[in-house]
């Protein structure tokens, strides 16, 4: 029986090819934990990359930034083609589930 992968099989570039196994498998848990509780959270009106810092206080910025830009990249979060105001007054991207 082959076994088929999911969106959250791999770790998309968390990791280098000469790093060792342990980090893989590292690497795997933290991207999809952190993609699953993305899915989670957003809200139906969507949400900026900010505002999910805000919703995920516990998770690491950089690593929830680069989660969003995985699953914006398998089409599972949308632009939503609106944007908003950061806290230091830049427009930021709405992102939705699509």
């Amino acid at each position: 029986m082959i076994e088929q992968s999911t969106l959250f099989d791999e770790p998309a570039g968390a990791v280098r090819a000469t790093d060792p196994p342990t980090s893989r498998d590292a690497a795997a848990i933290i991207t999809g934990r952190t993609e699953h509780l993305i899915l989670a959270v957003i809200p139906a009106g969507g949400a900026t990359d900010d505002e999910l810092v805000a919703l995920l206080p516990d998770v690491y910025p950089p690593t929830l930034k680069s989660a969003r830009s995985r699953l914006s990249n398998k089409r599972l979060l949308i632009d939503s083609g609106i944007t908003r105001c950061s806290t230091r007054g830049c427009s930021m991207t709405v992102w939705r589930l699509s």
